[in-house]
């Protein structure tokens, strides 16, 4: 997570990355398609955000799991345009 970060700092320095939360995150994962996830997501909002505005990247550990999120600025996803925000129940703000 903080290496893809890195990464980004230094290939696009005109973006602005926040890296918040834990250092590293403990547990059984297959870390070559965790760093592919984790690598897509932070190229979608790149991609799809206004990069005048900082990108969040969070990662926390918890008792039992850990979460990894990418927030960017950006218009919302209406659900025709993003099934898996209606199939999962998230919750965007309007």
């Amino acid at each position: 997570c903080h290496t893809l970060v890195e990464e980004l700092r230094v290939s696009r320095p005109e973006i602005t990355v926040d890296l918040q939360g834990a250092t590293q995150a403990l547990g059984h994962f297959d870390g070559t398609r965790l760093g592919q996830a984790f690598s897509n997501l932070i190229a979608n909002a790149v991609h799809h955000g206004d990069l005048s505005k900082p990108i969040t990247v969070t990662l926390t550990q918890g008792p039992a799991a850990v979460e990894f999120s990418v927030h960017n600025w950006a218009s919302p996803f209406h659900p025709p345009y993003c099934p898996i925000c209606s199939t999962h129940k998230v919750d965007i703000p309007v």
